[in-house]
């Protein structure tokens, strides 16, 4: 015999897999494409949030390092230099938008994925002396904080990311 909690561990899993395929509640109605001037927003948008989220994850590690006198000049060099290097992918990005009228081919995305991949990897040479220097002037525990793996998922509102003591 079917114990009822087991018989539920089979019939929640196929309710919710309805619930989520079935029809939305206005059949028949699509989204409204979107225009020329709407991708080209959208894609503008992307690369200035990009140097943005540059901007701001290097005035947090500022303010979370507590710098000495000493580290701080190192660091404006580091702020500088990757400030630079996101203002290069942001203007290649801008130039790199969607044009009027047609998609780009496969060949075409390819190209453009490589030129990006290229800007990168300069982007990353130009600023390693900076990042290294900078890195040099670190206290044992500050270079403990600078090593750890960004976590770049979106916090969920009202729930704080566990620090790694909290860990189990």
């Amino acid at each position: 015999m079917v114990k009822p909690y087991r018989a539920l561990l089979f019939v929640l899993p196929l309710m919710w897999s309805s619930l989520a395929l079935a029809e939305s509640t206005h059949p028949g109605q699509k989204e409204p494409a979107l225009t020329q001037q709407d991708l080209t927003a959208r894609h503008v948008k992307a690369c200035d949030d990009h140097y943005a989220r540059r901007g701001g994850e290097l005035g947090y590690q500022e303010a979370r390092f507590k710098l000495t006198e000493a580290q701080k000049s190192a660091f404006a060099k580091y702020r500088q230099d990757s400030l630079a290097a996101a203002e290069s992918i942001r203007t290649a990005c801008h130039a790199n938008g969607p044009k009027l009228g047609s998609k780009p081919t496969v060949l075409e995305r390819d190209i453009s994925k490589e030129a990006h991949l290229k800007l990168e990897l300069q982007t990353l040479q130009e600023t390693r002396p900076a990042l290294e220097a900078f890195y040099a002037t670190l206290t044992p525990a500050q270079k403990e904080i600078f090593d750890q793996e960004p976590d770049n998922k979106p916090m969920k509102a009202g729930k704080a990311k566990p620090r790694p003591s909290e860990k189990n």
